[in-house]
């Protein structure tokens, strides 16, 4: 991207150059580098995981945040599964959606807490995160019924 340059002249008649030009030729350097990142290339607030599994589940806690950082998301979230008997897998939706993944990628996150009662990892695909035993095989919901999870997440959007 071409940095359109500003002649540098005595401009406020201190004998010095640029003093008001280079102020604005800074700006405008500053806006063209903030275009490249982005309208917003730092974000970050509260995030609230929601049910993405088809089942209609209201987590009995949802709560977490997340940072926007360039090209990089960072989502942290808690959350435990009400009482549920409801067989589909395990899916959470994401702050910020990932694109530019083929498949799933992993691992998507990495698990900080969890009472399911054996290790679980995440797993991460174009919709968002998936949760998985370590032989492989999905956790679904009625495995998670009244589980916590504590987890953070870190992709490409």
């Amino acid at each position: 991207m071409a940095i359109t340059r500003t002649a540098m002249v005595d401009d406020d008649g201190s004998g010095t150059t640029g003093t008001i030009i280079n102020n604005a030729w800074k700006t405008e350097f500053y806006n063209q580098i903030d275009g490249v990142l982005g309208t917003a290339p730092f974000l970050d607030g509260p995030w609230t995981p929601t049910d993405g599994s088809g089942a209609g589940l209201a987590f009995a806690v949802a709560s977490g945040g997340y940072v926007k950082l360039g090209p990089l998301v960072f989502a942290s979230a808690q959350i435990a599964w009400p009482v549920t008997a409801n067989g589909a897998s395990t899916f959470v939706t994401l702050p910020v959606v990932p694109v530019g993944y083929p498949g799933w990628t992993y691992p998507g996150g990495l698990i900080t807490y969890t009472n399911y009662g054996s290790a679980i990892t995440i797993m991460l695909d174009s919709a968002g995160l998936h949760f998985f035993t370590v032989a492989g095989g999905p956790v679904t919901n009625a495995n998670m019924s009244g589980k916590e999870v504590r987890f953070l997440a870190i992709y490409r959007y």
